[in-house]
């Protein structure tokens, strides 16, 4: 049908190929250096501000056990 003029073919942009080609020429630590690097950075923020790790162990027992404690009274009050 494309080749007869029935209906046109896609149109496709060509993607500029050296953003592809500066990618490869990183090696493969690198690439995944630059990776965790980028996925720990809210670490790194939260330890500026003053938050360490054991704040941030705390924090999470905290939420823990409040959602234990919310979890108990709806199932007193509502399911029992």
């Amino acid at each position: 049908m494309i080749r007869s003029g029935e209906i046109e073919g896609e149109v496709t942009d060509r993607i500029d190929d050296t953003e592809e080609e500066n990618n490869f020429d990183l090696g493969f630590s690198e690439r995944v250096r630059g990776s965790f690097h980028l996925g720990t950075e809210h670490i790194r923020k939260q330890h500026d501000n003053g938050i360490t790790e054991e704040e941030r162990s705390r924090m999470t027992i905290k939420l823990l056990l409040v959602l234990l404690f919310l979890g108990f009274v709806l199932w007193y009050f509502v399911f029992r």
